[in-house]
């Protein structure tokens, strides 16, 4: 718990839960928080709210974050200056969202994005206007933004007020959300939210998947090796996301493609984030390439290229031995979603196999001696150059 009370409800009235940092914004020099409270039943007299989200003590296993079971409320956002916060708390060593295993504090960020598409949202600024004789921080609210279903979701706290009579604090609320709606406050006031959730989000992917996924490539030499991108998955959600943090996520192409390089921790050369992505990426498109086109025979090719041109790949691909992983790859990335089948195939293509373009397919059968249909260079010899390169996994 804070040294200081530092939290309040949307009417400005001070609450006694404890908070749980999810980012900090270097431009304002702020952190951004969201409030949690016991989730036992004798402690908590309040029914649990559909923005909140139960956290075990023993997410962690030091029991370091949360002392008890606790109800994260993910629709009430607070910010609060980096000096002030630590002021208030009253320690160093407070909750921090990126130290929850993977997918409680994944859960809590897409929780905070849900409510705040669906306008179950608010934002209060906190800070330290002055101190009392005993030298204690005077710590005031300032409510920038609340939906009207932040204000309906604290109207059982409201009504306690009338039932025990306690006019005091019923002037203190009603001058508070009087004062809040004389300043006509919009949405404008979220944007600083929008784009914190977006930061919250990757950093929280940079440093739990694709960190990881990034060193894993390097210490096995994987890309050197020529390993593609459905059999790096495979080897990632076998050696490093096996755990039940990460029980069902999603391991995606663009996942492997986001950890060729780190925007920020040690990288393993010493080479620029621009430069290590384009060298790595590059490897990454040739194996792709190169294992596609292993797989395609040269009366295949022929019919590929005039697919291709055609925006037919559909049946094409249905007739190839990338039918069963075009299949799989259609129902993971997107499901039911009703979009054309020739959009997802073309997709499929271009983004899995990096045929981005006739002038690849062109140039494949320039190396085959296909491009005018004048000859064939027989197959034998060209599986035979892309095989050399495989062996160097051995």
């Amino acid at each position: 718990m804070p040294k200081h009370s530092m939290l309040f409800n949307v009417y400005g009235q001070p609450i006694k839960e404890h908070p749980i940092v999810i980012w900090y914004n270097g431009n304002d020099g702020m952190y951004y928080f969201v409030k949690a409270r016991s989730a036992n039943i004798y402690e908590s007299k309040k029914v649990r709210f559909p923005t909140e989200i139960l956290i075990p003590a023993d997410a962690t296993a030091s029991y370091s974050l949360f002392k008890s079971d606790s109800l994260v409320d993910c629709s009430q956002i607070f910010r609060m200056e980096e000096k002030e916060f630590k002021i208030a708390y009253g320690k160093d060593n407070f909750p921090r969202v990126d130290k929850l295993p993977f997918n409680y504090a994944m859960q809590i960020i897409t929780e905070i994005e849900k409510n705040f598409k669906n306008d179950h949202i608010s934002l209060m600024n906190v800070s330290i206007t002055g101190y009392n004789d005993k030298q204690k921080p005077i710590i005031e609210p300032e409510l920038l933004y609340a939906s009207k279903a932040s204000f309906e979701q604290e109207q059982g706290w409201w009504e306690n007020l009338f039932d025990n009579n306690e006019t005091e604090t019923i002037r203190k609320a009603n001058a508070f959300v009087v004062s809040y709606h004389r300043t006509n406050r919009t949405r404008v006031e979220l944007n600083p939210v929008d784009a914190g959730i977006d930061i919250a989000k990757e950093q929280l992917k940079v440093d739990r998947i694709y960190a990881p996924i990034y060193h894993y490539l390097y210490d096995n030499k994987l890309l050197d090796k020529g390993y593609n991108v459905v059999e790096i998955i495979d080897l990632v959600k076998r050696d490093i996301l096996n755990t039940e943090e990460f029980k069902g996520y999603r391991v995606s192409d663009g996942t492997i493609w986001s950890s060729l390089t780190l925007p920020w921790g040690k990288r393993r050369t010493s080479l620029n984030f621009y430069d290590e992505f384009r060298i790595n990426s590059d490897k990454l498109t040739k194996i792709q390439q190169d294992h596609f086109f292993f797989n395609v025979k040269d009366n295949e090719l022929l019919e590929f290229k005039n697919a291709y041109e055609n925006e037919s790949l559909t049946e094409w691909i249905d007739k190839s031995v990338f039918s069963n992983e075009f299949k799989d790859f259609s129902k993971e990335i997107f499901g039911n979603s009703g979009w054309p089948m020739e959009e997802i195939s073309t997709w499929f293509i271009k983004e899995r196999y990096c045929v981005e373009n006739t002038s690849i397919i062109d140039e494949e059968l320039k190396s085959r001696n296909l491009l005018n249909q004048n000859s064939q260079e027989p197959e034998k010899e060209r599986n035979h150059q892309i095989q050399k390169r495989r062996t160097m996994r051995m």
